[in-house]
């Protein structure tokens, strides 16, 4: 039985043609530029999809075969994206480099909520034992922001921006 791993998720679909943009975690980038297939999990299944293009930096514009219009996109969006772990490449086969993300690096950024837009400068970054926080002034009240990976879309490190998708009601707890 093959061992799944899960690597990041699609995201909501890109244009009219089936393209979907994809978050993968930096860590299996090269894993998923090179695998054969990648997996979705539908109705408790995981699919197997096999991938026509990749394209952009940071959020990735994703095509997948037999994936030919926004409807069909809508169907797998904000979906888990799975490898099969003997699909992983071996540490010493990398060519990649991977960088730690130091979220203690984007104090003085700003975070853009996809829908929302400005939300506020990360003033602070508390570290609890779950995760890390973003502290943040949002309507004039300090509000703490998980730096979960699943919500950040793209960092713009020349911008100073936090790009995230938050879930709905979160900056209203």
């Amino acid at each position: 039985m093959d061992e799944f791993i899960a690597i990041g998720h699609t995201q909501k679909p890109h244009a009219l043609t089936g393209e979907l943009k994809v978050f993968v975690e930096e860590a299996y980038l090269e894993d998923f530029l090179q695998a054969p297939m990648v997996f979705l999990d539908l109705k408790g299944q995981k699919l197997p999809f096999f991938v026509e293009q990749v394209r952009g930096e940071g959020a990735m514009i994703v095509a997948f075969e037999d994936i030919n219009s926004r409807e069909d996109a809508e169907k797998i969006s904000k979906k888990e994206l799975f490898i099969r772990q003997q699909d992983l490449i071996p540490d010493t086969e990398r060519q990649l480099p991977v960088k730690d993300l130091e979220y203690s690096d984007y104090i003085g950024f700003q975070i853009q909520d996809t829908q929302l837009g400005a939300v506020g400068v990360i003033e602070d970054i508390a570290e609890l034992p779950q995760q890390e926080m973003a502290v943040v002034q949002y309507k004039e009240k300090e509000i703490l922001i998980p730096l979960n990976q699943t919500w950040i879309v793209e960092v713009l490190e020349q911008q100073r921006i936090v790009l995230m998708d938050l879930p709905e009601g979160l900056l209203d707890l």
